[in-house]
């Protein structure tokens, strides 16, 4: 599609050009050259006669040239815009002068050229002097056609084209090749960390083709950091909206779930409310129900029965371990008013505590609903970043706003459709808070979100440093969540996932 796109735009612009060139040609009048032919007789030798048929040439085009044909003409023309109109030629070695004259108006065209030899000859009489200058009195001026010859110049309505043409493909290509670093895409872990200004937490393997439904949000523990999930009660999740920022709530959720803490999910997105959808509670009292004094957050929260579950959930989470509960997000519609105020921080400070984890699916940064409430109640902040998808200027804008907001940690997911491959359960390709992990996964705590002691002198450089608002809370705030054990996967240990 997005071939297409460029492609179009290349033709457009192209066509635009060609058809803007035509258009301005045919406006032009079309113009008329009258032609007239002169000739320089001469007794002298060739030295002398081409040293004079050169100055009677340079002659022709002077000022008091110019005002002579004009007012013999009886035109009320200056001698500079008769001599824009006239071109001399003159064949090589030859005696031969030929004076076009280029005008919109026939009758002058003709007028100009007619007089072009009298007004010469009457010049150089005037300044004969055979005492002085015997041999000039040897030439003579003479019009080879008494009556000019006159030709159409029509405008060069092709040439234009086909130079707009060009023209426009060429500006077309530029436009469709060249984008501004800003508005481009994020593609790759580096383009996310400098954009984020921050090292990538994790790039996940979550967004492949296929149905969601016949998908498992399974990933191979070598694509997973040291630390995951992050060790927060309170997290809130921004993405850029649509399925990708759902999914990562949901292995965010299975990953708490499967370390046997209960953990809560709250569909706080007025916009697109995707995992009410998920999990099915459309048309039930939540978030926004909450917000508004219609509904209590103890009373609206559900838990998730087992059997009811997305299989993509179901398959990771054993029945056994820990409870899930979603707190829908509503049946009623919202202003970006009603999020701006103290309220949502008190209706999030509200929330029941009998859940480990609180999980808060936010409307997505930067987007219309204003989003520093969800922000000033997280422990941690994770930012999905859709690859091919999230544009540099948006990450840019959505990291400036979490770190004038919040000391919390900050980590930043990088959700792709192609898995890196890697041993698994060696640890090989894994990372340790945006940096290469080389030891194995029992090297590090598991709550642990620091750079290792030791990491090669390649990785130091690829990676900046983590600013101080983004250090993992202290292992006493909260105890260390174990570490995820690996699942069962497909036949070659990926998965893949729209």
């Amino acid at each position: 599609m997005r071939f297409a796109i460029r492609i179009f735009t290349i033709l457009a612009l192209g066509a635009v050009a060609a058809a803007t060139a035509v258009l301005v040609t045919a406006v032009q009048p079309v113009q008329y050259r009258s032609t007239s032919v002169l000739i320089v007789p001469g007794t002298g030798t060739r030295t002398d006669n081409e040293a004079v048929v050169r100055s009677l040439e340079a002659l022709l085009v002077s000022p008091p040239v110019a005002a002579d044909i004009a007012e013999q003409a009886g035109l009320g023309l200056t001698p500079a815009e008769v001599i824009d109109r006239m071109t001399v030629t003159r064949p090589p070695d030859s005696a031969v002068l030929e004076v076009a004259i280029l005008d919109t108006d026939r009758d002058r065209s003709v007028a100009l050229a007619r007089e072009a030899a009298p007004a010469l000859a009457a010049r150089v009489g005037s300044v004969a002097d055979p005492a002085d200058l015997p041999a000039i009195a040897e030439y003579a001026v003479r019009s080879v056609n008494a009556e000019p010859t006159t030709d159409i110049v029509e405008p060069p309505r092709v040439r234009n084209g086909v130079i707009g043409l060009a023209i426009g493909l060429l500006l077309g290509t530029a436009l469709a090749v060249w984008r501004p670093r800003r508005t481009r895409p994020i593609r790759t872990e580096i383009e996310a960390s400098e954009a984020y200004d921050t090292p990538v937490y994790a790039t996940l393997p979550i967004l492949s083709s296929g149905s969601w439904a016949d998908r498992s949000l399974d990933v191979p523990e070598d694509l997973l950091p040291i630390g995951w999930p992050p060790a927060a009660r309170r997290i809130v999740v921004f993405g850029g909206g649509g399925r990708s920022s759902v999914r990562m709530v949901e292995l965010l959720a299975g990953a708490i779930a499967q370390t046997g803490r209960d953990v809560l999910l709250v569909d706080a997105d007025p916009e697109e409310r995707g995992l009410t959808t998920t999990f099915g509670h459309n048309g039930r009292p939540g978030f926004f129900e909450c917000l508004s004094g219609r509904a209590d957050p103890v009373t609206a929260a559900v838990p998730l029965d087992f059997a009811h579950i997305p299989r993509e959930m179901s398959d990771i989470v054993p029945p056994d371990e820990g409870r899930i509960s979603l707190l829908p997000a509503g049946d009623i519609d919202v202003a970006p008013a009603v999020l701006a105020g103290a309220r949502v921080t008190h209706l999030l400070r509200r929330l029941p505590l009998t859940h480990d984890t609180i999980v808060v699916h936010a409307p997505r940064l930067p987007g219309p609903y204003p989003a520093n409430q969800f922000v000033e109640f997280a422990d941690a902040v994770v930012i999905a970043a859709v690859a091919g998808h999230t544009p540099v200027q948006e990450a840019q804008l959505a990291s400036r706003l979490v770190m004038s907001l919040t000391g919390a940690p900050m980590y930043v997911v990088l959700l792709t459709g192609a898995p890196r491959r890697g041993r698994p359960g060696s640890g090989r390709g894994r990372q340790l808070n945006g940096h290469p992990f080389v030891g194995s996964r029992d090297d590090a705590a598991p709550g642990e979100t620091t750079a290792p002691a030791e990491t090669t002198a390649s990785a130091t450089k690829a990676a900046p440093a983590a600013p101080a608002a983004t250090a993992a809370p202290a292992a006493a705030t909260l105890p260390a969540i174990p570490a995820v054990a690996p699942s069962q996967t497909a036949d070659d240990g990926a998965v893949t996932s729209s």
